[in-house]
């Protein structure tokens, strides 16, 4: 994995937690830069998430910062650090973009989403069915693309059940969302059934924005 690919939450995260320890000193960026004899750019970088440390990377900064290794911080930080270099299951799929998949990343890192959707059913939602018929909508044809995106999706919903503190979803939909028929009566009925029972999870909530609520500040235009 390259270095210098955009950053993570992961790497953002070791980042911020890096820089902590050398305000916590306190240290400047020049002082650790000179000590470890490399350039200022490259620990703001690595404090940014820009550059995604190695295990070695952090080590030496954690001795810097006279943190020991075999502490809680220490192992920490450095199994942070291992986990930089393991690829996301979303990186392996050629058929996503670099947007679709740094959103994938965030989210599979967040404790909380909130999403307003106004014409379909959020994504972390949605059935396999209907999944597919939103993915075969469009320029792209290919099946192998569309089944890509299919189980992207439906792999990205395992937030929902993760362990030991799964993702806090609150779905606002408008009223249309759960109106048009993707896919046909019969998708709908099983999405709209699914949906039901989602919302029973207590990390789930699921509000309807009725068209008999009028205006609002989500229909607010320019």
């Amino acid at each position: 994995m390259s270095r210098f690919t955009p950053p993570t939450p992961r790497s953002r995260r070791l980042g911020r937690e890096l820089r902590k320890l050398r305000e916590a000193r306190p240290l400047r960026i020049d002082d650790v830069a000179k000590q470890l004899r490399c350039s200022p750019s490259r620990i703001s970088r690595i404090e940014s998430g820009d550059i995604k440390a190695r295990p070695g990377d952090v080590m030496e900064l954690l001795v810097t910062y006279d943190i020991p290794l075999d502490g809680e911080v220490g192992r920490s930080l450095l199994a942070l650090a291992r986990d930089l270099r393991e690829s996301g299951w979303w990186q392996r799929l050629d058929a996503l973009s670099s947007r679709y998949a740094t959103f994938i990343a965030y989210e599979a890192e967040a404790v909380e989403l909130r999403n307003f959707e106004p014409t379909l059913i959020p994504g972390l939602l949605q059935t396999e069915a209907y999944a597919r018929e939103v993915n075969g909508v469009g320029r792209e044809t290919e099946t192998e693309a569309i089944e890509q995106r299919v189980q992207a999706r439906l792999t990205r919903q395992a937030v929902l059940d993760r362990k030991p503190k799964p993702l806090r979803l609150h779905a606002i939909l408008s009223e249309a969302a759960l109106a048009v028929e993707v896919g046909g009566p019969d998708v709908l009925h099983a999405q709209l059934a699914h949906i039901v029972e989602l919302s029973r999870r207590p990390n789930v909530t699921v509000q309807v924005l009725r068209f008999a609520a009028g205006a609002t500040l989500a229909d607010r235009g320019g």
